[in-house]
C-alpha cells in the first residue's frame, strides 16, 4: 500500500473527527471576520466534506459518507446550500 493508499484508509477510519475539526475552523473563522464571509465559508465546509467522502470511497458512496459526517456535526439531514 503506497502513501496516498494510507491516507484514504486514515482518512476512511476517521471521517467524523476530520469533519468535526473542519467545521470547528470554520466557526473559528467565521467569529474572527464576524460573519462577513459566512456563504464562503460554509461552501468551503461542505467542499472538504465532499472531498473526504470521496477520498474515503471513491466508487460512489460520497453521499452515504457525508449523510454519516453531518449526523455526527449534528445535522438531521442532508447537507444543503446556505
Amino acid at each position: 500500500m503506497g502513501l496516498f493508499g494510507k491516507i484514504k484508509k486514515l482518512a476512511g477510519k476517521n471521517a467524523s473527527t476530520i469533519t468535526k475539526a473542519v467545521e470547528k475552523a470554520g466557526d473559528v473563522v467565521d467569529k474572527k471576520t464576524k460573519g462577513k464571509h459566512h456563504d464562503k465559508i460554509e461552501k468551503a465546509e461542505d467542499a472538504a466534506t465532499k472531498a473526504l467522502g470521496n477520498l474515503a470511497d471513491p466508487k460512489g458512496a460520497a453521499g452515504a459518507a457525508s449523510a454519516k459526517v453531518d449526523n455526527v456535526a449534528g445535522n438531521a439531514g442532508p447537507p444543503t446550500a446556505k
